[in-house]
């Protein structure tokens, strides 16, 4: 333990509200602990705890003077530092596109809609456990069933991006609403199903209901630098190249998954040829799961 007037010290004179650092400490190894504590989720956790030890008075100011404090006298991993500066952006972006306040009381959840194939089920579920991606974009949440899987397979903090009107497709006159009648009313609820199906996840999901264009910069103005981008919205060729495009311009590092990767079928053809034609031309290797996804650069 450390006297109280080291401590008074070494953060700059707030004694007033300081007990020990010692104590905010072994709470955020306890809170790094913990699966559910993942970007904004494990700074804001951090916060508390942080007030709680010290003063719920305490401005934030004071409590990062306390976290860098910390973080050099106790030399905290990486991992926990980078949550944390990164969380500026995750905080913002959560406060521009924030949950609905409550689901909407007349639907139920319903997991029979979802468009998860075996590929995507495939690549998530052994590169996610292997690799420990701390933030995922999802371009194409549609009702929420990848975002579930990937909330159950790893603690990534899920940014999801999607219009909630549905792919070309998706719209009128097109042979999905011919092939899934039953469906048609589902296109003017989507975001409202998303929502249903996934409340409980919100803690983990910021919900971006935009473009995948405007998302991507976004992102990158708010410096927000995925681990993983999953592109699973639109189909057709030209967009597809847009988004691997911007995803290679404003996150190099990133892997990118891109589903229904299905050379096979003859409405894919576009989405396929925009990825072969990328891989081709950047060296990039092309990892098929299942005939239905694929992973491009190797983990």
């Amino acid at each position: 333990m450390y006297a109280a007037s080291q401590i008074r010290e070494l953060i700059c004179q707030h004694a007033e509200h300081i007990a020990d650092t010692d104590i905010a400490a072994r709470t955020i190894d306890l809170l790094m602990g913990d699966p559910r504590n993942v970007g904004i989720g494990l700074r804001e956790a951090i916060v508390q705890q942080i007030r709680l030890a010290v003063g719920v008075d305490v401005s934030l100011e004071t409590v990062q003077r306390i976290f860098d404090a910390l973080a050099a006298r106790f030399r905290l991993e990486s991992r926990l530092q980078t949550v944390w500066n990164d969380g500026g952006g995750l905080t913002a972006l959560a406060d521009q596109y924030p949950w609905p306040a409550h689901p909407v009381p007349d639907l139920n959840p319903r997991h029979d809609l979802h468009f998860t194939g075996p590929g995507l089920h495939a690549l998530l579920t052994e590169a996610l456990p292997a690799h420990a991606p701390e933030i995922i974009v999802e371009i194409g949440a549609w009702l929420g069933g990848s975002t579930r899987l990937i909330a159950e397979t790893s603690a990534a903090q899920i940014i999801c991006v999607d219009t909630w009107l549905g792919s070309e497709e998706h719209q009128a006159g097109r042979a999905w609403r011919e092939r899934d009648p039953n469906r048609a009313d589902l296109m003017t609820r989507l975001f409202d199903q998303f929502v249903v199906n996934s409340f409980d996840l919100q803690d983990r999901v910021i919900p971006m209901r935009t473009t995948s264009v405007y998302a991507l910069h976004h992102l990158r103005a708010l410096d927000i630098i995925p681990d993983l981008i999953i592109l699973d919205g639109a189909h057709d060729a030209y967009s597809v190249a847009c988004e691997l495009d911007l995803c290679r311009h404003f996150f190099p590092q990133a892997h990118v998954i891109v589903d229904d990767y299905a050379p096979g079928q003859i409405w894919l053809r576009g989405l396929v040829s925009s990825v072969n034609k990328f891989a081709r031309e950047h060296h990039q290797q092309i990892i098929v799961a299942e005939d239905t996804a694929c992973l491009l650069a190797s983990w």
